[in-house]
């Protein structure tokens, strides 16, 4: 129980409220029980219809054990998704056991439509490492959006095709990061074609070197950036350009590395910018590597971009 809900954790969360959800177009709060026995409350907007299999569903979520939140899927940067298949699919053998790794989801999707919010108890029972008790596992669901598939494939396929694109324009910016990144750090030590420098509470030195047009981010909003990150010693440590695709992440979230999101929040959007982080910051990371010589820094080139992320 407890392997299969962490692994799925990390693919997956985030909503509103239910009381939140009561307002407007949604009738009074409804009670359902799946066909395994799972109960759901939620909040149904009546002016959407329900999901069909072959329809895809957009969706956040928030796992709670013993009350308190655990994960939620916008600290990935990213709206969840799946495609509603029969309810046969579900189930195999005669015994009906279930194969889905999120079962009471995916169980409850049958019910909802766009818009509602659904709180799914009682899903099952889990033993924190930390704890001697064993807690109730809770998920709140917010269901986005609803698509058919071929359009969600479409869009697919477009966004790949673009990605294409991306990636030849994202490598001409990446070797001409690479060839400057020297000069860039002559005109900071110099004092150079610089916008203003900064220092973020863990003491990450942050330097524009061009200011953008748009506003800083602020906690909990979803950024995209290119980064390139070098050490003096090891040289190129991790950049995301040759990927084509962006980083994306809520700041504050964690998701990455604390310097660099203490960082983003002193950064202009449309800036480029360039990070100091201390190892003991930089080595405190999901994505770049934890092999920063203590008592060095790690620096990074920010290019944080000024258009929004679409789910």
């Amino acid at each position: 129980m407890r392997l299969n809900i962490i692994n799925w954790i990390t693919g997956c969360f985030v909503l509103l409220t239910i009381s939140n959800s009561c307002k407007n177009d949604y009738a009074d709060l409804k009670e359902g029980t799946t066909d395994h026995g799972y109960h759901f409350i939620w909040a149904r907007n009546e002016k959407t219809p329900v999901v069909k299999p072959g329809e895809v569903i957009f969706f956040n979520a928030e796992l709670y054990v013993g009350g308190v939140l655990e994960r939620r899927s916008q600290d990935l940067g990213r709206t969840m998704k799946k495609l509603l298949e029969p309810k046969d699919s579900l189930l195999v053998g005669t015994k009906k056991v279930p194969i889905d790794q999120f079962f009471p989801i995916a169980e409850v999707f049958y019910y909802v439509s766009k818009g509602d919010s659904i709180i799914i108890d009682k899903t099952g029972m889990y033993k924190p490492e930390d704890s001697l008790k064993t807690k109730e596992i809770t998920w709140k669901i917010s269901i986005l959006d609803i698509k058919p598939v071929k359009v969600v494939e479409e869009a697919e396929a477009k966004r790949l095709e673009k990605l294409e694109k991306d990636k030849e324009i994202w490598e001409g910016t990446r070797r001409a990061v690479e060839t400057n990144f020297g000069l860039y750090l002559k005109d900071i030590e110099d004092g150079n074609k610089l916008g203003y420098t900064s220092y973020t509470k863990s003491n990450v030195k942050v330097v524009i070197l061009k200011p953008g047009m748009g506003l800083k981010p602020v906690l909990g909003e979803k950024v995209r950036f290119h980064f390139y990150a070098k050490h003096a010693k090891l040289g190129l440590v991790e950049e995301s350009y040759s990927r084509g695709n962006p980083e994306q992440i809520i700041v504050g979230a964690f998701a990455l590395n604390i310097g660099i999101e203490e960082g983003l929040l002193e950064i202009p959007k449309g800036s480029k910018a360039m990070l100091f982080i201390p190892a003991k910051i930089a080595n405190i990371s999901s994505k770049i590597p934890s092999a920063i010589p203590e008592g060095t820094t790690l620096e990074i080139f920010i290019d944080l971009l000024e258009d929004e992320p679409e789910y």
